[in-house]
């Protein structure tokens, strides 16, 4: 899989945020599109910002863009996005939380347990933000 160096993200002003994914049913075979926003006015801007950002992700092919979809908005939270970065590998994984710490460690256990046992050490966090309107 494909790490997720290519993320964009805007500074943050607002104070929502989202997370979108196109996957497809075999990630190993057709690999996994990711986007994430933060620091945006709204729910619905978030939304269709990570969208974007999912759909234009260049590590994966264009049948998996078209399958990104938002998973879930958040506001005065952080979102991390965990992989194994070994290209043709299932182990990814997210998570949203109110901590730092708290986004990490559910990112990183999803992507263990997608993983399988076999590349659960290879798994490592490639993003995390925070949305906070401090």
């Amino acid at each position: 899989m494909a790490a997720c160096a290519g993320l964009v993200f805007a500074n943050a002003a607002w104070g929502f945020g989202a997370i979108a994914v196109g996957l497809p049913q075999s990630v190993t075979e057709d690999g996994l599109a990711i986007g994430i926003s933060y620091g945006q006015e709204s729910a619905e801007a978030a939304s269709a910002l990570a969208i974007k950002r999912c759909q234009d992700f260049k590590d994966a092919p264009l049948s998996t863009r078209n399958l990104c979809r938002t998973l879930e908005t958040f506001t005065n939270q952080c979102v991390s996005v965990a992989l194994d970065p070994e290209a043709g590998t299932p182990g990814w994984g997210w998570a949203i939380a109110t901590s730092r710490e708290d986004a990490e460690a559910g990112a990183l256990r999803m992507c263990r347990s997608t993983a399988g046992a076999a590349r659960e050490k290879f798994c490592e966090k490639v993003n995390l933000r925070c949305d906070k309107t401090e």
